[in-house]
């Protein structure tokens, strides 16, 4: 006769077995697995928090930015500083704004070298140039150097000097030719009319000579004590 008492055939959870939704490595939705609390998106997959967080997008670094510049080279204080504030805005880090500013600063600093290049070439192919003109150049060369100084120095001063060297224009052939052109007239004018200016005006010796004649000789230079 059978035994009348039912047997209970629910089967018995393991010890240890999560209920609800699991997953072959043991983590199930509420989980922490290494304390960052994950979340869920819509198609079910779980994901993480990125590092450092953002707001909008932007990273949330509220870190200095130290830029460290290369012996022998030199940036401006001014555009130095708006770049350290972007590399902050951005998120970059102070050894990769360093690497972008030397890497910019040795680019102008080809491009400076390369530019000092080209015009020390360009002004020796101009003395080159005056020296083999067959007026102003050969045996005349050193002439015509001294006349166009003369020239520049009088009638521009030594500001204008400057501005000819600091432009690259000293040794332009076609402005010394021009200025040894006026040295030369200024002379051949002294020359002509023993020094007095032309248009017919007497020298400042000859209006000294016309009001004191007692102290000048009769040529017009000034006598002997």
């Amino acid at each position: 006769m059978a035994d009348g008492s039912a047997q209970d055939t629910t089967p018995t959870p393991n010890p240890g077995e999560a209920t609800g939704n699991t997953g072959g490595d043991g983590s199930t939705l509420g989980d922490v697995g290494d304390g960052q609390q994950t979340s869920q998106s819509s198609d079910g997959n779980t994901t993480a928090p990125e590092e450092g967080g953002s707001k909008d997008g932007k990273p949330t670094s509220s870190a200095e930015v130290e830029i460290s510049i290369p012996e022998g080279l030199v940036a401006d204080e001014k555009v130095l500083g708006e770049f350290k504030a972007l590399a902050k805005e951005v998120g970059m880090s102070s050894e990769a704004a360093s690497k972008m500013v030397e890497w910019q600063l040795r680019r102008e600093q080809a491009y400076l070298q390369e530019l000092d290049a080209e015009q020390v070439q360009q002004k020796e192919a101009w003395v080159k140039e005056l020296k083999g003109d067959k007026e102003f150049g050969g045996d005349k060369y050193e002439h015509t150097l001294h006349d166009a100084k003369a020239a520049l120095l009088k009638f521009g001063g030594a500001d204008a000097a400057t501005v000819f060297r600091e432009f690259g224009l000293a040794e332009h052939p076609t402005l010394i030719k021009m200025f040894a052109n006026i040295g030369q007239a200024i002379k051949e004018d002294n020359s002509a009319t023993d020094g007095a200016p032309t248009g017919g005006e007497p020298s400042r010796q000859q209006v000294l000579a016309s009001m004191y004649p007692s102290m000048f000789d009769g040529k017009g230079g000034e006598a002997a004590t």
